[in-house]
């Protein structure tokens, strides 16, 4: 199943976001992406941040432990991957 490339929402047609053409994207959710542009100006650790409530929500563990999961998600996604090479 595909996933949104911003927050890994999983995207079913129906939470497809939008491309310039106003095609349908197949990289990112209508919460993340309208228009081919995101939706906000978020760095990796603020869309961590802006996650943990909803990632906790049915789940038994910290806020601490969701960073951490959030992260290990996130972070090779293509939105932020490109952001969080190393350089060598």
């Amino acid at each position: 199943m595909k996933i949104c490339q911003s927050c890994s929402l999983p995207l079913h047609e129906e939470y497809k976001g939008t491309n310039k053409d106003s095609s349908s994207s197949n990289e990112y959710c209508k919460y993340c992406y309208e228009n081919g542009e995101f939706l906000d100006d978020r760095t990796l650790e603020e869309e961590i941040e802006h996650l943990i409530p909803m990632f906790i929500e049915d789940r038994d563990i910290s806020e601490k432990e969701a960073r951490i999961e959030l992260r290990k998600i996130l972070s090779p996604l293509k939105r932020w991957s490109k952001n969080n090479k190393i350089i060598t």
